[in-house]
């Protein structure tokens, strides 16, 4: 099944949600239909998991939202905080168009990845 059609049958978008994503079917005895989608990793980004498969919240969000996937997009956080997956927050950029956001920002990377602390860093910053 392509992805935007499984994530149309399992997600929809919901300001009311902490990811901005929520179930629209009832998928175990503890996820209910309506209940929050996806888990924060220690990076700070959310992923919702379905049938042992992980999908980034931000794409998954991205995807609803302006009705498009491809395999090959990658979702670029504009704030640069990997938990705020608003739709408002997020676009289709280019691997190189994302590192020149994160060194606008003066992100520190290590093998190309934020640190927790350079996250936990910028958040603080921005309150």
């Amino acid at each position: 099944m392509e992805p935007l059609t499984l994530f149309k049958q399992l997600f929809y978008v919901s300001n009311s949600s902490p990811s901005y994503l929520r179930w629209k079917i009832h998928v175990s005895n503890r996820v209910k239909e309506d209940s929050i989608a996806g888990c924060i990793n220690c990076s700070g980004y959310w992923y919702a998991t379905y049938k042992r498969i992980k999908y980034p919240v931000h794409s998954v969000v991205y995807a609803l939202t302006f009705d498009v996937y491809e395999s090959l997009m990658t979702i670029d956080h504009i704030d640069n905080c990997p938990s705020n997956n608003n739709p408002n927050n997020l676009r289709w950029a280019t691997k190189s168009e994302q590192g020149f956001n994160r060194r606008k920002w003066g992100f520190k990377t290590m093998n190309n990845h934020l640190n927790s602390f350079e996250i936990s860093k910028a958040l603080l910053n921005n309150i």
